[in-house]
């Protein structure tokens, strides 16, 4: 699509700004869902929406046309915008909100071995250890993801929920637009999961189309790795399904080694049951070396 196609952001909300204009997304999308789902007439669609005045549900219908609602030779259906837009307002992400009190994780802190604690607010789950204030996830989540869990299925679903964006980020494809991310190899002293007077390095990823940004471990670029995976299965571990902060390999910063900067090569060790092995990265997150111990 070229610039010329784009729609200007202020004409993009003023669309649906409009409550007539939400019920015919929402009836829509409503409809889509249902047996034998086609798109649906003008008289029918007007019907459902309860708009008596046929000329002004014809002008906001006409205002959807093109960019959130598309004309088929039988009727009207959603296009993938309108349905994303219905599925995000249904979700709560512009207008619910949710917390979670602090809860035991069943975790230890790789750093003094306190239980690590998880609380949910603001958008954000955060697990970290409440006696040295190690922090092993500051990640958001949506709220509708915590307003009717706790406790371990909360956990799961966060679980999984940042192993995706974790899978899609470190094969460089954005998980808000599906965009391209570049990768920056960057070491830190101010984040929370640096140890004290350490460091931690991170790789920073950052979408070419929509800015989107997020930090990744060393460890979480390998964590999917056929290596890794039948490591830890030949010893009777499904990788998989750990939690991201119990994996050490993932969150624990002295996992990871800094070989050599020009080109980048960062090693991360994988143990258990008292076997190792290193897995080298180099500065987009790529495997370059595996080695046994």
């Amino acid at each position: 699509m070229s610039d010329a196609d784009d729609l200007d952001l202020d004409d993009v909300f003023g669309l649906v700004s409009n409550e007539t204009r939400l019920d015919i997304v929402r009836t829509l999308a409503e409809a889509s869902g249902e047996e034998r789902a086609v798109p649906m007439s003008f008289s029918e669609l007007r019907r459902r929406v309860g708009t008596r005045d046929s000329g002004r549900f014809n002008y906001h219908l006409d205002r959807l046309q093109g960019q959130f609602v598309r004309k088929a030779e039988t009727g009207y259906a959603l296009r993938y915008p309108g349905t994303l837009l219905y599925r995000m307002i249904l979700a709560g992400y512009f207008t619910s909100r949710a917390e979670v009190a602090p809860f035991g994780t069943g975790g230890t802190c790789f750093e003094c071995g306190a239980e690590l604690r998880a609380a949910y607010d603001d958008g954000t789950l955060r697990i970290e250890c409440p006696d040295c204030g190690r922090e092993y996830q500051n990640t958001d989540f949506p709220p509708s993801g915590a307003t009717d869990r706790s406790g371990e299925d909360l956990l799961f679903a966060f679980d999984q929920y940042v192993r995706h964006q974790v899978l899609l980020i470190a094969r460089g494809i954005c998980y808000w637009c599906t965009g391209p991310m570049t990768a920056e190899v960057q070491r830190r002293t101010d984040s929370g999961l640096a140890p004290e007077d350490g460091e931690v390095v991170f790789l920073a990823r950052a979408c070419e189309h929509c800015d989107g940004f997020m930090f990744t471990l060393p460890g979480e670029c390998v964590l999917y790795h056929p290596a890794v995976v039948s490591f830890f299965h030949e010893r009777g571990v499904d990788v998989t399904e750990r939690p991201l902060w119990e994996l050490e390999f993932v969150s624990d910063p002295a996992r990871t080694t800094v070989h050599d900067e020009e080109p980048w090569r960062i090693g991360v060790t994988v143990a258990c049951d008292g076997d190792e092995m290193e897995v080298v990265i180099d500065g987009a997150g790529e495997v370059v070396t595996i080695e046994d111990r």
